[in-house]
């Protein structure tokens, strides 16, 4: 004989396994977003590496480009007097150079190729300003551009080859010509040292 007396006995979980359940799944979420966060900071310190790395790899770039193509000239006010003051400053804190080779597309501007250049760290930025012509004129002064952003101090020493005063640096073995040792501190503390060539101008 068979009994029409419903089956009140329904499966499902009890209070304890959804608690466990729910406490486990927590914990994985959590862990996973920990993983996640410390991934994407790691993104970001590495990409904020490389893109400072590129920046720096620039100014190398750029100041060796001025140093390949600097001349020596004397060089006057804007009323044409002869400033006092050598062909090219280097002191230790700043670089002041006449550069050649200005760039000048399809002569579109009725101008020389010489081109006055300085370098230097102010507000944390390193730099490079150039006059809108090689003469210094009151009228027109220097045009700034950051070159390097988070730099704390800039530190220019010449270097001179053996067989000179100064041959004594350990840098000077490898040369065959006079150079420029420049030294930038970041503000995180790090540096880097980069040596140019002079050219026999």
């Amino acid at each position: 004989m068979t009994s029409d007396t419903p089956n009140t006995q329904e499966g499902g979980f009890i209070l304890v396994e959804v608690l466990v359940s729910l406490l486990i799944f927590s914990l994985i979420s959590v862990g996973t977003i920990i993983a996640l966060t410390a991934t994407l900071d790691a993104r970001d310190r590495a990409q904020t590496k490389m893109a400072q790395a590129e920046r720096l790899a620039a100014a190398h770039r750029l100041l060796t480009e001025d140093f390949a193509t600097l001349t020596q000239r004397t060089n006057r006010d804007g009323l044409g007097s002869v400033i006092d003051e050598s062909r090219q400053v280097i002191e230790p804190d700043q670089l002041v150079l006449t550069r050649r080779a200005r760039p000048n597309p399809d002569g579109l501007f009725t101008r020389g190729d010489l081109l006055r250049v300085s370098w230097r760290v102010e507000d944390g930025n390193l730099i490079r300003a150039f006059l809108p012509h090689e003469n210094p004129a009151t009228i027109e002064p220097p045009l700034d551009r950051i070159v390097l952003q988070e730099v704390s101090e800039m530190r220019i020493d010449p270097v001179f080859p053996e067989g000179t005063v100064r041959g004594l640096t350990p840098l000077a073995s490898v040369l065959s010509a006079p150079a420029v040792s420049i030294e930038l501190t970041f503000a995180d503390g790090s540096t880097t040292r980069h040596l140019f060539t002079v050219p026999d101008v």
